[in-house]
């Protein structure tokens, strides 16, 4: 996410956090990080907020545990999740300070009141099945550590988290990992029986140029922020603590100067673009005739955990798939081993009669390989009754069988342009029967190679099926990326791609004596 307007706050009781709180949002801010903590006995909270798009959020401060988990069962039932939590006491009493977001994207699991040995065991069950730890708070309880968590299910760089730490021994683990080329996602601080423990995660991922502090004495905060301002970074991430009659804080900074619309021109196009849809991350590549000028990359792979775009990392290209399937339907037609005019169903076709039952209903007989390049077969358009989105439980075999037999033509063969999804998926087919190859095979083998291109390949569906150095998805609203049943869409959609890639495509099979 592009961020060039934000706030922050420290050291607020209750009823002035409250008070900031309201002012910020009426002016278009929304809370990123919230961290409570006790100072004399006296509640105190610190936050993050950043004026920029998205979905809806929630939010609460200094609420007992029955009223946190309330809230997440509440908000769950409104397809909300939590995506930060802060825990600290006050005298023997727990209060919980969250944040949530209204989305439908990855599968999650929240966790509260563990002890060490608890945290410890749930962590290795919950890393074990592929989780990752998104954010992690510990908070003291009768004397004994406790920790509140939130975990994501999805595919990604190595990570490393710790928890329980001294000061020394954070320090230590701080540059151990910094030297293997982690990068520091979150750091908390709170206390156990009056002295300063620290909880921290990191990530063996690209990111923007960072700094990190912790035990600043909150005398020395402020000067420290104003410092860290002046240089020009950005507050990422900040946690309070209070241990016996003082208090401290951590804090996670980043360059913000990659983030300047005045910085270029292009910074100055692109970046108002991404901030007014929310945009979390954007690559950009250029060519002018046949020669590359310049790759650009803009904000976060990867919100959560702040990885950066950089020009390896490929994204979905949806039915920019279509000009690559049909690149090989004409390729097979230039060496003589399809024809426009062949016919995809029935009896001695290309397809012959594997799909569907016979006999085929209305003009599906009559279907070519043109009228499906051309969008022009009769039916199946794309909508509302797309057969691609239709019976998620089908594989792609017996979805076309269904399509067949559920799904008639509206139009005869040739006469009606419907932009059909379900068209190019038949074309992948046919690429499968000419070549007995697999559709991908085929596809990076006789498409791709000869265009110099080796990192290309179809996405997975789920979180977990994510490539290396493939884009997470966020959906706007409750927009589900990872319901998609991508693999079943491989020759109309499938396709993942960095934007150099696509114009060594494009270079390779414009036509043109000299390129565009």
């Amino acid at each position: 996410m592009i961020i060039t307007d934000w706030q922050a706050r420290h050291g607020l009781n209750a009823l002035d956090y409250q008070h900031t709180f309201d002012r910020f949002v009426s002016q278009g801010y929304r809370l990123v990080k919230v961290s409570g903590y006790a100072v004399h006995n006296q509640a105190r909270y610190t936050g993050i907020w950043y004026r920029c798009g998205g979905n809806a959020w929630e939010a609460r401060h200094g609420i007992s545990e029955a009223a946190y988990q309330q809230a997440v069962t509440d908000l769950g039932a409104q397809g909300y999740r939590p995506t930060h939590i802060s825990v600290f006491s006050l005298g023997d009493q727990p209060l919980f300070s969250a944040i949530w977001e209204q989305e439908k994207g990855l599968i999650w699991s929240a966790s509260h009141n563990l002890t060490s040995d608890e945290y410890q065991r749930l962590f290795d069950d919950m890393s074990r099945r592929g989780y990752r730890l998104r954010c992690v708070s510990g908070y003291e309880m009768s004397g004994e550590a406790r920790y509140a968590c939130i975990w994501d299910f999805y595919a990604g760089p190595a990570w490393q988290a710790r928890h329980g730490l001294d000061a020394w021994t954070y320090q230590h683990e701080f540059d151990t990992l910094n030297a293997q080329g982690y990068r520091l996602v979150q750091v908390v601080g709170y206390p156990i029986q009056g002295t300063p423990r620290f909880a921290a995660i990191w990530e063996q991922s690209s990111g923007h140029g960072w700094q990190a502090r912790h035990g600043i004495p909150a005398d020395n905060y402020q000067t420290e922020f104003d410092s860290m301002v002046q240089g020009g970074f950005r507050l990422v991430d900040v946690s309070g603590y209070g241990f016996g009659s003082s208090s401290g804080y951590t804090s996670l900074w980043e360059d913000a100067s990659a983030d300047r619309p005045t910085a270029d021109p292009v910074s100055e196009l692109i970046i108002p673009l991404m901030q007014k849809w929310a945009i979390p991350g954007l690559s950009l590549a250029v060519a002018r005739q046949g020669m590359f000028l310049s790759s650009r990359c803009f904000g976060y792979v990867n919100p959560i955990t702040r990885e950066i775009v950089t020009p390896e990392h490929r994204f979905r290209i949806a039915s920019v798939t279509k000009p690559i399937t049909a690149t090989a339907i004409f390729q097979l037609i230039e060496q003589g081993r399809l024809f426009l005019t062949d016919k995809i169903f029935g009896t001695g076709t290309i397809l012959g009669t594997q799909f569907g039952t016979l006999p085929y209903g209305f003009g599906i007989e009559e279907i070519t390989i043109q009228h499906l390049l051309k969008h022009t077969a009769g039916g199946w358009a794309k909508g509302g009754n797309d057969p691609m989105f239709q019976s998620p439980d089908l594989n792609q075999s017996d979805l076309i069988s269904w399509t067949l037999d559920t799904q008639p033509l509206l139009y005869q063969p040739g006469t009606a342009w419907l932009y059909s999804n379900f068209g190019y998926c038949l074309l992948g087919r046919v690429i499968e029967a000419v070549t007995g190859m697999p559709y991908t095979a085929y596809i990076q083998k006789y498409v791709l190679q000869p265009c110099g291109i080796t990192e290309m390949t179809i996405a997975g569906n789920t979180a977990m099926n994510r490539q290396p150095f493939e884009a997470m998805y966020a959906g706007k609203d409750l927009d589900a990326p990872y319901e998609l049943l991508i693999s079943r869409m491989d020759s109309h959609g499938g396709w993942i791609a960095s934007p150099t890639d696509l114009l060594r495509f494009l270079l390779k099979v414009d036509s043109f004596p000299m390129p565009c």
